[in-house]
């Protein structure tokens, strides 16, 4: 049977509950807020199928020579909702056009993360499945749903983590030409108790309900994202402290799950078909494309890989960039570990103890640069001139 001797050897990915032939394996929440495997001992008949497909412990082949593509979806609205290029919405809408299914991360009503299926555009819209979710998802079971469609015939597309999108290769253990798999450049996944902490903070502070929870809120241009929360009444909170609070936690490195910090799954070459990532430094290579929308960096890695791409060409507009170019700047983070905050220990001792923001005031103050934002995006805001493109000048200097 699977052990955890140590967290950073678990990404909590949930193959081995979903192979468990005696559904002996749960997954639970530890105190952290980070999934792991529980397992039943009684009910345990050392198969070892748990083990087996680990996709830590058994390292997998993926013979692959990865090249990149610079992408940006030609519907500007599924652009905007998305975080940059909004390539995912146009596999989404290949997927569709031949009756398939797809999978991947929105909200539930109560704004939290989770795996959900989708069947059509508007599917995807209501679920907000475009956007980046900053937290680790509740994967209920997605991948014995996703071996379900799949060995029926249906075409379906699994969007998720690096560590997730190995998980699901794993447990199932063969190649389907029908199944889709699509990973994301990673930094690091917060803990799911932190972001609920954070979500009953700002309901309490501002006495409404959460709506809506974007991360890369595009209102300032793709060069200057921001933390955008939206409420019942349609006010919407962006230029606060307190609202930038949880992904200052995240970049600072002090709430990311332990196995983020020595990842296994930072590599370029990779089991999936493509990886999305971010492409920030678009105005280097093709100035064209830097219309501050967004850019979506696409690493094809193998024949499948190259299928999904001809098949979402009338939806996107492509241009070449060397997977070089990409590595030594927006793509850093597809091979690079973020390193672990010295105060993390500390920080999730006392997440139960103290209230949320005085927790994170306490490990991770706003210092003056995030004050100073806040002053001229409000302005900018006020003033109409955040339209201008000011922002993206500003950054580039």
């Amino acid at each position: 049977m699977i052990e955890i001797h140590k967290k950073e050897e678990c990404a909590g990915c949930s193959a081995c509950a979903s192979i468990c032939p005696k559904k002996c394996i749960k997954i639970v929440e530890d105190a952290e807020g980070f999934d792991y495997p529980k397992i039943d001992l009684e009910k345990c008949v050392n198969c070892h199928l748990c083990e087996i497909i680990c996709p830590i412990k058994n390292n997998q082949d993926f013979p692959s020579k990865t090249y990149t593509l610079c992408v940006q979806n030609k519907n500007e609205i599924i652009r905007s909702c998305s975080s940059a290029g909004g390539v995912i919405g146009a596999i989404y809408q290949a997927v569709f056009a031949q009756n398939g299914i797809v999978y991947g991360v929105g909200y539930d009503k109560e704004n939290i993360a989770r795996f959900m299926d989708a069947e059509s555009l508007d599917d995807c819209f209501k679920k907000k499945l475009f956007a980046s979710k900053y937290v680790s998802a509740e994967l209920d079971g997605i991948f014995l749903k996703v071996k379900e469609e799949v060995e029926i015939g249906r075409l379906v597309c699994f969007v998720g983590l690096p560590c997730q999108v190995a998980g699901l290769c794993s447990m199932l253990n063969k190649g389907y030409d029908n199944l889709w798999v699509i990973d994301l450049t990673c930094y690091g996944v917060p803990s799911r108790k932190l972001y609920r902490k954070y979500i009953e903070y700002l309901e309490a502070k501002y006495n409404e309900k959460i709506t809506d929870v974007r991360f890369r809120d595009k209102m300032f241009g793709y060069a200057a994202p921001t933390m955008t929360i939206e409420f019942a009444s349609g006010k919407i909170k962006s230029q606060n402290c307190d609202v930038k609070s949880y992904l200052r936690c995240f970049f600072k490195d002090i709430s990311s799950r332990p196995s983020c910090y020595k990842c296994h799954f930072k590599t370029v070459d990779r089991v999936s078909d493509l990886t999305v990532g971010d492409m920030r430094s678009i105005h280097k290579f093709v100035e064209i494309m830097d219309d501050d929308l967004g850019t979506t960096v696409l690493y094809v890695h193998n024949k499948k890989g190259q299928k999904i791409v001809n098949s979402i060409n009338k939806y996107v507009v492509t241009a070449k960039i060397l997977i070089e170019d990409v590595l030594s700047t927006s793509g850093k983070k597809m091979i690079s570990c973020p390193q672990v905050n010295p105060r993390r220990e500390e920080f999730f001792s006392e997440i139960d103890n103290l209230p949320y923001i005085k927790l994170t005031d306490k490990y991770c103050p706003p210092d003056l640069s995030e004050y100073l934002s806040n002053v001229i995006k409000s302005l900018l805001k006020v003033t109409g001139l955040y339209k201008t493109g000011v922002l993206k000048a500003l950054k580039r200097r």
